[in-house]
């Protein structure tokens, strides 16, 4: 076997900061924060304390996991405005459908089977 040396190359897309950079990166992203994200009963703890009572959950912490429930179940963008409200029924068999999927919606935890929505 020959013995050929070989070359090193440099990584391109790992960029070398310096310790410098890195500490500038940082407070600039500090700045950057926006100050109305804390909120304001919870400072971002996520509990609220009540005054004679002790500490609770936060509202901040039920819109949080409200909020990450939805990323979750990745509906696209396109549906974020669809709502029973702004459904148009045109005829019974879509008004018997919208009745029952109201209800199921609106009893949601009680219900014992899913939905399927299907069509145009």
């Amino acid at each position: 076997m020959s013995q050929e040396k070989a070359t090193i190359h440099p990584l391109f897309a790992v960029p070398k900061k310096t310790a410098e950079d890195l500490e500038r990166e940082f407070y600039e992203e500090l700045e950057d924060r926006d100050e109305e994200k804390i909120c304001p009963l919870c400072y971002g703890s996520g509990m609220e304390v009540v005054p004679g009572k002790g500490a609770r959950p936060c509202e901040c912490r039920q819109q949080k996991s409200h909020s990450d429930l939805l990323k979750k179940a990745r509906i696209p963008r396109r549906y974020t405005d669809c709502h029973f409200q702004s459904y148009a029924t045109t005829n019974r068999w879509q008004e018997r459908a919208y009745g029952k999927a109201t209800k199921l919606a609106l009893n949601y935890p009680k219900v014992e089977r899913g939905l399927l929505l299907m069509g145009s």
